[in-house]
């Protein structure tokens, strides 16, 4: 359950192979931490270190970034919605995404989670599987 996918999450992520080598995209120990333990409510989540920064997947939907010790989800319709019309910005060169703020909300960003990953999903069955 809930236990369980926080366990997993954070053994995933916080090996002792964590040494962001980029300064200017790097995630800190306790930010990964306290946002898989908020994300932890949307169940199945995993996070994969890439450059210093976590690419956020949701049933092996690639969804969400941590970056600069924030949280970046992708641009969908559902997500902008639960936002509430939030600003597209660009975490690295190429990504336009959006920053959520708030990360205090578990039960918030769940549904966000949720929402983001199954809208994604849907158009990747849409344009089919590259």
């Amino acid at each position: 359950g809930f236990i369980k996918n926080i366990g997993i999450c954070t053994k995933n992520i916080l090996s002792k192979k964590f040494k962001p080598w980029r300064n200017n995209v790097s995630v800190s120990k306790e930010f990964i931490e306290y946002l898989c333990f908020q994300l932890g409510k949307a169940r199945d989540i995993t996070a994969k270190k890439m450059f210093g920064e976590y690419g956020l997947y949701l049933n092996g939907i690639f969804f969400a970034t941590a970056e600069n010790d924030n949280f970046y989800v992708k641009i969908t319709d559902a997500g902008g919605k639960l936002l509430g019309n939030p600003e597209i910005v660009s975490p690295h060169e190429g990504a336009k995404m959006y920053l959520v703020e708030n990360i205090s909300d578990a039960d918030f960003l769940a549904k966000l989670c949720r929402a983001t990953a199954d809208e994604l999903k849907n158009e990747k069955s849409k344009n089919g599987k590259r």
